[in-house]
């Protein structure tokens, strides 16, 4: 999930601000105004992804990146930074990241 310029909570996108984290459960408000729904969003923690470009041990520690809801990467671009590969996981292109919501890491400064 990202955070748009007017500060509201949605699907990931490569033109929001800042990456927010992950929804616990899914919140349609496309037929409601900003602010309508609440999401439950984990902030922190770690989240197993398929990622394009993962393939061995050498892509821990490289920054994972979102390019839209649910699409990850290696590849910076315009994309998202959203955490770091923490482990190489059992399937083929598959990761453990580790990330930090950048709404938190604001909040702790």
């Amino acid at each position: 999930m990202t955070i748009d310029t007017g500060g509201e909570v949605g699907p990931a996108a490569t033109g929001e601000v800042n990456f927010a984290g992950f929804a616990v459960a899914g919140a349609d408000n496309s037929s409601g105004s900003a602010g309508d729904i609440n999401c439950r969003v984990l902030t922190e923690g770690e989240v197993l992804l398929t990622v394009a470009g993962v393939d061995d041990n050498d892509d821990i520690g490289d920054v994972c990146y979102a390019s839209d809801d649910g699409t990850f990467t290696l590849t910076a671009g315009s994309n998202k930074a959203i955490g770091r590969v923490s482990q190489i996981g059992e399937t083929s292109g598959t990761a453990r990241v580790r990330f930090k919501s950048a709404v938190l890491e604001h909040a702790l400064d």
